[in-house]
């Protein structure tokens, strides 16, 4: 057995990611959970105006759309799995879904108010990171916001198949980010940075009364705490110049 570091390519991660999205058994551990989203929207809302037309790039299950939705947002889904889209388009027909990905979004210039790109730069190969960026600031209004989440200053780490030898990042992250990297890259492609934080994931929906005031007195005493017990968001909202 050869061991050998994995080359991505654009077949390669888009067959994973199909897989991810239309398993059912992989579709719990490989999407970001509801709290999560719900966290984010508490603290980017005010960047956002009411019955703003909003767009998901790489959509994935379609949580955050459903949430905004709910917020009385002109929600639409851009994902490259047709075979997602489809499931998608079931689940949520008040949604308009449609096929595409970062760097070739179907839709005419100036379209939306606000996008939302989570947990997707990590995954793009080097040459699609600032021709996707790109084609986000082509589809948003002037002064559109552009609103991203990344992991933050992650330790990628490798394990290789015991069957064929292949090393490789099992999230299939390519990169890791810090403030400095995503500011000068979103600055390159046209966007100013208006917020730029990471902030803690307070998971409380679904706990009870008990378990909720006990994680809110964490929060109160030390965000380092709560971000080291119930993880972290890395979060950016940058407009379009």
């Amino acid at each position: 057995m050869k061991i050998h570091k994995v080359k991505w390519t654009k077949e390669k991660i888009n067959n994973l990611w199909e897989i991810y999205e239309t398993y059912p058994e992989f579709v719990s551990t490989k999407f970001l959970p509801d709290e999560l989203y719900i966290n984010l929207l508490r603290v980017v809302k005010k960047f956002i105006k009411p019955k703003s037309k909003i767009l998901d790039v790489g959509c994935g299950t379609g949580t955050l759309l459903n949430l905004l939705l709910k917020n009385g947002y002109k929600c639409y889904g851009v994902d490259i799995s047709e075979k997602n889209i489809l499931q998608l388009k079931q689940k949520f027909p008040e949604i308009n879904f449609v096929q595409g990905s970062i760097t070739k979004i179907p839709f005419p210039e100036s379209y939306f108010d606000c996008i939302f790109v989570t947990e997707i730069l990590e995954h793009l190969l080097e040459e699609d990171l600032v021709s996707g960026l790109k084609e986000n600031k082509r589809v948003l209004k002037p002064q559109g916001k552009l609103i991203i989440t990344v992991p933050y200053k992650e330790e990628l780490q490798s394990t290789v198949c015991p069957d064929c030898g292949a090393v490789f990042v099992p999230s299939q992250h390519l990169r890791s980010f810090d403030e400095n990297y995503l500011s000068s890259l979103l600055i390159r492609c046209g966007f100013k940075i208006l917020f730029m934080k990471l902030v803690p994931k307070l998971p409380i929906a679904n706990d009870s009364l008990i378990k909720k005031s006990v994680k809110k007195m964490l929060y109160l005493l030390s965000k380092k705490a709560v971000m080291f017990m119930y993880g972290s968001i890395f979060i950016t909202v940058a407009e379009k110049q």
